[in-house]
């Protein structure tokens, strides 16, 4: 997925990766990690204060980490709540 929209959108991969993250702990470990929700908006932060994206950039890949994640966490039914 990331392959096909990096090829034709210019989307924060950076955004895209911490989200992966961040979601990924607070699915498969416990939902009181939901602190670490702040490093994305750090990232999303710092990649518009070093002007290498837009918002829309970062939300796009913020949004596609989030929807990935979902959808292979209940495909594959590996949520722990």
């Amino acid at each position: 997925v990331n392959l096909l929209a990096t090829a034709s959108l210019k989307i924060s991969v950076h955004s895209e990766l911490i989200t992966t993250f961040v979601m990924t702990a607070i699915l498969t470990v416990s939902v009181s990690l939901i602190y670490l929700a702040v490093l994305i908006l750090l990232v999303a932060w710092a990649r518009l204060r070093l002007k290498a994206h837009s918002v829309s950039e970062v939300s796009f890949g913020t949004m596609l980490a989030i929807l990935v994640v979902y959808f292979v966490f209940s495909v594959f039914g590996l949520a722990t709540f």
